[in-house]
């Protein structure tokens, strides 16, 4: 018997450039104009996000 097919794919987690992409936006404020409000920060976070989805896989 064949086992199940995990219900969430986890193999991003091995790509360390990505991760190291992911963390930038998310804990270093990379880019942020100060004084953001949380919204904006979110915003940015988000749109750091995509940035690091785009460059490594090629999509949001």
């Amino acid at each position: 018997l064949a086992a199940p097919a995990s219900a969430t794919d986890w193999s991003w987690l091995s790509n360390k450039d990505y991760i190291a992409c992911l963390q930038l936006y998310a804990y270093g404020n990379f880019q942020m104009p100060p004084n953001l409000s949380p919204a904006q920060q979110a915003a940015y976070h988000e749109k750091g996000r995509q940035f690091c989805n785009r460059t490594y896989y090629g999509h949001n």
